[in-house]
């Protein structure tokens, strides 16, 4: 009778203990699928967003920080799929039981099994939640670092010293006789023979005219830097002559 006694208050134990590491996989587990979906979701639009122009334009220091943020957005979604492709843990099985004698026993070893079987997963659940959420932190803050870079590169640029000439030209009046761009085209043109300037700084947004470039580097005297500039409308470059 006591033994009886002793084996249902194990077997309390056991369920408790069972119960409690179900809920640690089931919480990961929630965990997980809320990540996966806010990945899932936001890095298409993140692919559809970027300006491959400003990425093939980036100085040494801004592709240390593009390439560390793909590594690490590929790190992230390599732990996703691990949680994906994770197969099912052995569990006890009713034939067991039932064809055992001393039932009472094995169910207690049974529930054991279990036990333990559930704290492995529960373990593996949660080490998968901890390592994601690392590179979910380390993907936001190179992709801080990375738009901090982006923005300070384009302000370093957009915003010339007195000392510079700007000038706004839309593309497609170049060729009209009488228009302000086609003025001030001819007027930079002008000035580049002179050799007064160093570098030539070419702000662009989906411009398609390639006479502009092939005419800009006929002149050896000047760096010519092309960068994209979105906020910029099609067709249209900005010049900036620097001394």
């Amino acid at each position: 009778m006591t033994e009886d006694v002793d084996k249902d208050i194990e077997k309390e134990a056991l369920l408790r203990h069972l119960s409690d590491e179900q809920s640690r996989v089931d919480i990961s587990y929630n965990k997980m699928n809320a990540f996966t979906t806010i990945i899932v979701a936001v890095i298409p639009i993140a692919i559809a967003l970027v300006n491959w122009d400003t990425i093939f334009s980036l100085n040494a220091v801004g592709t240390v920080i593009f390439i560390w943020l793909i590594y690490a957005i590929i790190n992230l979604c390599a732990w996703i799929f691990q949680v994906i492709n994770v197969r099912g843990f052995m569990a006890s099985t009713f034939g067991d039981l039932k064809s055992c004698p001393n039932k009472k026993r094995e169910q207690n070893w049974q529930i054991y099994y279990d036990w333990q079987q559930s704290r492995r997963k529960a373990d593996m659940y949660v080490s998968f939640v901890m390592h994601t959420k690392i590179w979910i932190i380390t993907v936001i803050l190179l992709t801080i670092a990375f738009s901090v870079f982006l923005s300070f590169s384009k302000k370093r640029v957009a915003i010339p010293s007195g000392e510079n000439d700007v000038y706004t030209l839309d593309v497609n009046s170049i060729e009209s006789t009488y228009d302000r761009s086609a003025a001030d085209w001819y007027l930079i043109l002008a000035k580049l023979q002179t050799d007064k300037y160093s570098q030539v700084v070419v702000l662009y947004n989906n411009v398609t005219d390639v006479d502009i470039a092939n005419k800009l580097n006929e002149f050896q005297n000047q760096e010519i830097i092309w960068m994209p500039d979105n906020t910029l409308q099609k067709n249209q470059i900005k010049i900036i002559l620097e001394k």
